[in-house]
């Protein structure tokens, strides 16, 4: 019914738009062949000078960067004064300074999610301290943190379900149901992973700071739950 961790693919015309899902690769069919997304080939790219390959990951990853911000513990700190946008931003602000892209220099190309994770981990690590010196050196009153939001409730935009005019009505009771039956964890694995096409791997470490493993089995108890309700 499901397919284990889809790999999003590129179009021959170019990378895909953000956060856009693409279809699976044929089986038996080559990663060259097929046109497959491969992140360590884009890496590869990148090292070399090829621009586009960056812009690529970029738009690859985003929308997982995105979703990790907003569940980070620091994001309440500071989403009142500041949009998800702009922490991403910073992110790959980092990712491309010299010192850090140093740092990935000698690593092995399939390290590159689990680099971009520590980048961001990093990142959001060092505004969150930034933020509580800021406050305590102003001798300022905490102002009220940004209320925890539901991602079965508020899933960043581009992560929703994209669905054609003739299906539009199926997704939609489609991500109802899965708003209603599943646990935020549990409705943000599939969404990531079974909408998106986001391995979980990648979902898992840059959306959700879980292993993949985790991920997996989030999904399956997702899956579970689903067919449960869609059979009654």
């Amino acid at each position: 019914m499901w397919r284990d961790d889809p790999q999003p693919e590129a179009p021959a015309s170019g990378p895909l738009p953000e956060g856009a899902p693409a279809p699976p690769r044929a089986a038996g069919t080559s990663v060259a062949a097929a046109g497959e997304w491969s992140t360590a080939c884009h890496v590869t790219r990148w090292q070399a000078g090829d621009e586009r390959a960056f812009d690529a990951l970029h738009r690859h990853f985003t929308p997982l960067l995105r979703e990790g911000v907003r569940h980070n513990k620091w994001w309440r700190l500071f989403a009142l004064r500041c949009d998800v946008d702009d922490v991403v931003q910073e992110i790959w602000s980092r990712v491309l300074r010299e010192d850090t892209k140093q740092s990935f220099a000698s690593r092995d190309t399939g390290s590159f999610l689990a680099w971009l994770g520590v980048v961001a981990h990093n990142t959001l690590n060092d505004l969150g301290r930034k933020e509580i010196a800021q406050k305590r050196g102003e001798g300022a009153a905490s102002e009220p943190l940004a209320e925890e939001s539901d991602a079965r409730a508020v899933v960043m935009p581009g992560l929703r379900p994209a669905p054609t005019a003739s299906s539009s009505a199926r997704v939609a009771e489609l991500d109802a149901i899965a708003q209603e039956e599943l646990s935020e964890d549990e409705y943000l694995a599939w969404i990531l992973v079974d909408v998106r096409g986001y391995t979980s791997e990648e979902a898992g470490t840059l959306a959700m700071g879980r292993s993949g493993a985790s991920v997996r089995g989030l999904r399956r108890r997702a899956r579970a739950k689903l067919v449960r309700r869609l059979e009654e």
